[in-house]
């Protein structure tokens, strides 16, 4: 039973970090959260998620979280599979979390997470969206979505989906210019990418 008190520590772990790398530091750079808030490699407070901004009740210090059950703490370090040069040099946009719980008779757990950002298209509308004239969206962000009906009142030409939580109305496709390779327009009715709700205060999993 430790060990399974243990995991639990551990994913609360993920899940505060998750929160608060996707919350309060969704505009901060992996770089800078693999550096900490002195933004300096090699020192004491690399991959904490502490200061940069975060609200005091939010940080999750080295030192960790202690519950009634244990105490969790998590560092953050460069995602695996990135192949930029450097502990403290983000690449891909990932990094991994890890969560460490230690249960009050000591049991111990260990879990790995590798968190990235939520892609978002370069225009996201909330609620009704009425778009005129001949856009062009293109890019690795082209794309858009509202969340409500979408009208198109002229030709869009986008490298990404063009959606609503509603229904997408009138518009017409255009093939994309030749130095834009393999790149579609797609209407399409999908569920709003701008509804994440994040948790202010974390607890551990009941088991």
């Amino acid at each position: 039973m430790r060990a399974l008190r243990a995991l639990a520590l551990a994913e609360a772990g993920a899940a505060h970090a998750l929160a608060l790398v996707r919350g309060p530091l969704a505009n901060v750079s992996k770089t800078r959260i693999l550096a900490g808030n002195d933004s300096a490699g090699s020192t004491a407070d690399d991959g904490i998620l502490s200061g940069m901004g975060i609200s005091v009740a939010d940080q999750l210090p080295s030192a960790g979280i202690t519950l009634s059950t244990g105490t969790y703490t998590v560092r953050v370090v460069d995602d695996p599979a990135d192949s930029a040069t450097g502990a403290f040099l983000d690449g891909n946009g990932k990094v991994m979390a890890r969560c460490r719980g230690v249960t009050l008779d000591g049991g111990v757990a260990e879990v790995d997470v590798v968190i990235g950002g939520l892609g978002m298209p370069a225009i996201v509308i909330n609620g009704v969206g009425n778009v005129s004239g001949n856009p062009y969206l293109l890019g690795a962000c082209g794309g858009m979505h509202a969340n409500g009906n979408l009208s198109l009142g002229g030709t869009t030409t986008s490298s990404g989906p063009v959606s609503s939580s509603g229904s997408v109305l009138g518009g017409k496709k255009s093939p994309l210019p030749p130095a834009v390779p393999n790149m579609t327009r797609r209407a399409v009715r999908r569920p709003s990418p701008c509804r994440l709700s994040l948790p202010h205060r974390i607890a551990p999993a009941a088991y």
